[in-house]
């Protein structure tokens, strides 16, 4: 999308019209917007809307506070609306400036009135818990648009509809790669029209107001107001498109894109048969089944407009699945290969972490029956992922209803914990397991003796807005979780982003910690899972200091931009660009790494302990690790610092001596400083770091102990 200039006046609110006042109902302020709609060619007034607030440079990165973003649930509001009704007999063919205004204007009234509403509600001392959950999903759907990165869309649909092309091509007519190319074609020239449009309007403008064009009739007028005019008056031919045009730009066959265009569009007047009365409550238009979903193409006169780019991947990823859902012959064929595609789409992101053979796909044990779709072991961890393709239903995802609510997530998430559950505590209660594997004959042994964390972790195929961000919140309402012990729960688009962020194993794993230890917190909490790692990346995901002690809650909003503008630029703009990471000293990075790649038995324990230092404690345990080695190098002596974390529970060491390349010898020094620790009561978890100043290498050995534990290795 394009910038244009945008018109001050255009924006400029009256406050004196009975509209913008405080006082309209809900539906008297739908009832006065929906009068002011349909008094326009609805082609003519969205087409002027996209031009008007989503025509913004394609080389530049939006953030999700960005005005184009709230436009875009605004157009999709106005489209709703008109799309639901029959194209007027006679509209008015042109739209002003002032039309715009004043659309602004009661399109703000009624999102005020609703607001206020909602308010009103949520603030009732007589609202129930559930009340106040489903307020939340409300809320939620109010703004928020959007379950992936735009390039994960085109990626996840040719990955889900591209092993039933035969169904595609016999049931529709097309594949899903032809209807790919003809939307991301369709795009690209959008794009360039309105490039093209813009500068012919400003060469026009400027010709007609100094130039050689000037006259009589352009004396006094202002050149905008003739930019004005060719370009917003034009709208309608910009961004309409033929078929002969869909044609051309895509390399498609005309027969292929007529049949494309016959399943992706709509004309006015269309309503899906499940919603009948979509757009006439007031209360909760904002809230419909919007039909630009299932059909994202609008269909006048034997042309097309795309007025919402920006859900058309979106759509593509959804409506599809609604089709193949249909087919009762071929439902269950299609619900298998997606449960399939996202648990190998599971596993490749967690190989992009760990090692191909730390990554193990569909464990089975040995009576035959599934342990885990996804089991990940790295170094005494293990990752016991279970996949659900189960999301939220419409009714859910809006808020309207919270049995269904509590269902989807029962199915979604509850079901999968509990297949989770169960291979924990196969693993807990076996010293030694052996693991098989579907069409093959190979198996895997694991002492699980060695095992000292096992996380659950469920993957859905759709995020769960906010609600998986804290268990805790609503887990009382629920009852989900009656032993207070919850999953990490995360969608495939968000572990796919994560995975790539933090490719480091151990750097992933404190990110899980970190996660997973908000459920302890006392704040009520709300964000996605990307403002989470924004989080993360800035300030470590602490919640547990006097930071926040004078705090109930924590909304976390638009955390993620770097991490949003990474993934921008360097897949949709193809930009050589570098991957957001934590601030922190770039020595402790590299003792973190170098801890990281030892190969002593818990290292992972070392490192993870080392990150959880704040970030005051990881410059002083930087600057304290480089006076310690440069004392060695200077006088070749021992010498050590250890820190105390969290009381007396926890102690990390670092020993620096000149051992001639013997790491028994090191070994041994951090073995009698972790027993002079826990003898002296300083410890009961001990962390060393070892340092021999006759290597090139900044870490050559770690400890770890636990004391206290007799059925624990130390």
């Amino acid at each position: 999308m394009r910038e244009h200039e945008p018109n001050e006046d255009r924006f400029r609110s009256d406050s004196h019209d009975r509209a913008s006042g405080p006082t309209r109902s809900v539906a008297e302020a739908f009832a006065d917007l929906v009068g002011h709609l349909v008094r326009f060619d609805p082609i003519k007034l969205l087409c002027n809307l996209a031009l008007t607030h989503l025509s913004q440079d394609a080389n530049t990165f939006l953030g999700e506070a960005h005005e184009a973003n709230r436009w875009v649930v605004r157009i999709e509001l106005v489209a709703g609306i008109l799309l639901a009704r029959s194209f007027p007999s006679n509209p008015k063919p042109d739209v002003a400036s002032s039309d715009i205004a004043r659309l602004h204007q009661l399109i703000e009234v009624y999102e005020r009135s609703l607001y206020q509403a909602h308010y009103d509600e949520s603030s009732s001392v007589s609202i129930s818990p559930e009340q106040r959950i489903v307020g939340s999903v409300k809320n939620y759907a109010f703004w928020v648009r959007g379950t992936a990165c735009l390039h994960q869309y085109s990626a996840m649909s040719r990955e889900i509809y591209s092993p039933h092309e035969d169904w595609f091509q016999t049931n529709l007519g097309f594949t899903v790669d032809e209807a790919m190319l003809l939307v991301e074609s369709c795009i690209e020239e959008y794009n360039t029209r309105i490039t093209r449009e813009i500068n012919s309007a400003r060469i026009h403008a400027n010709r007609h107001t100094t130039g050689a064009d000037s006259s009589e009739d352009t004396e006094g007028v202002s050149e905008f107001s003739i930019f004005y005019e060719r370009y917003f008056g034009r709208a309608d031919e910009i961004i309409g498109f033929s078929i002969a045009d869909f044609s051309r730009v895509s390399g498609l066959s005309i027969e292929t894109c007529e049949r494309i265009l016959a399943r992706l569009s709509q004309e006015f007047g269309y309503r899906n048969p499940k919603y009948p009365n979509a757009f006439t409550d007031a209360k909760s238009a904002r809230w419909d089944y919007n039909t630009l979903y299932e059909r994202p193409f609008v269909r006048h006169s034997q042309r097309y407009w795309m007025v919402l780019p920006a859900i058309v991947h979106p759509a593509l990823l959804n409506t599809f699945y609604y089709d193949l859902m249909a087919d009762r012959k071929y439902r269950s064929k299609f619900a298998i290969s997606r449960g399939e595609w996202l648990e190998r789409k599971t596993a490749d992101c967690l190989k992009n972490v760990f090692s191909n053979d730390q990554v193990l796909l569909n464990p089975y044990y040995a009576d035959g029956n599934e342990m885990a779709d996804v089991l990940a072991l790295y170094d005494r961890k293990a990752l016991v992922v279970q996949c659900k393709s189960k999301g939220l239903t419409f009714e859910a995802s809006m808020g309207r209803d919270f049995e269904a609510l509590r269902v989807d997530l029962e199915q979604a998430v509850k079901s999968a914990f509990n297949q989770g559950d169960k291979a924990r505590q196969f693993l807990l209660d076996n010293p030694r397991v052996t693991l098989h594997f579907k069409n093959t004959n190979s198996c895997c042994e694991i002492d699980t003796k060695q095992i000292d964390r096992i996380y659950i972790v469920v993957v859905n195929a759709t995020p769960l807005q906010f609600l998986a961000t804290k268990w805790a919140n609503i887990n009382a309402e629920l009852g989900l979780f009656p032993d207070g012990d919850y999953p990490w729960c995360v969608s495939i688009s968000d572990l796919e982003i994560l995975c790539e962020i933090l490719p480091n194993p151990v750097r992933f794993l404190h990110y899980v910690n970190r996660r997973c230890e908000i459920e302890l917190s006392r704040l009520e909490i709300t964000g996605d899972e990307l403002d989470l790692l924004g989080m993360y990346l800035d300030q470590g995901l602490y919640l547990e200091g006097s930071r926040y002690k004078d705090f109930d809650l924590l909304g976390l909003a638009g955390m993620s931009k770097d991490v949003d503008e990474y993934m921008y630029r360097k897949y949709v703009l193809g930009e050589p660009v570098k991957r957001p990471s934590v601030a922190e000293p770039k020595m402790f990075s590299r003792l973190v790494d170098a801890v990281t790649g030892c190969s002593a038995s818990y290292s992972s324990n070392v490192a993870l302990a080392v990150l959880d230092l704040s970030g005051k404690a990881r410059k002083e345990f930087t600057d304290l690790a480089i006076q310690t080695m440069d004392r060695t190098k200077s006088d070749g002596n021992f010498h050590s610092f250890s820190f105390g974390i969290r009381g007396a529970s926890k102690a990390i060491a670092f020993v620096a001596m000149n051992a001639g390349g013997d790491l028994e010898a090191l070994y041994r020094q951090l073995f009698a400083l972790a027993g002079w620790k826990a003898q002296q009561g300083h410890c009961t978890e001990f962390f060393g770091i070892g340092w021999d100043s006759s290597t090139d290498k900044i870490v050559d050995t770690t400890f770890y102990a636990l004391f206290g534990r007799p059925d624990q290795d130390s």
